[in-house]
């Protein structure tokens, strides 16, 4: 595992890693990943509980854009306090 320097808020607040793997060229089988489809009509629900979790974008992305997609989204979407 290769922790990559911080070179960007967003990454540092991301905690991001690099994984590096055994064979990086081959083809994946399907049986080496899994696909997960989330409904469009579950996206409200996913985000408010995300949220209530402290994952949102202000933590997420630490820069002015995070910092207003969260304040539009906590003012304007759900109406709930900053």
């Amino acid at each position: 595992i290769y922790e990559p320097p911080h070179v960007s808020p967003r990454i540092r607040a991301q905690d991001a890693v690099l994984l590096a793997c055994h064979q990086p060229l081959n083809d994946l089988e399907e049986k080496d990943y899994i696909e997960i489809i989330i409904k469009h009509e579950a996206h409200d629900d996913i985000r408010r509980r995300l949220d209530q979790y402290g994952v949102f974008d202000k933590q997420l992305f630490p820069d002015l854009e995070g910092i207003t997609k969260w304040l539009k989204y906590r003012v304007f979407e759900i109406k709930g306090p900053i």
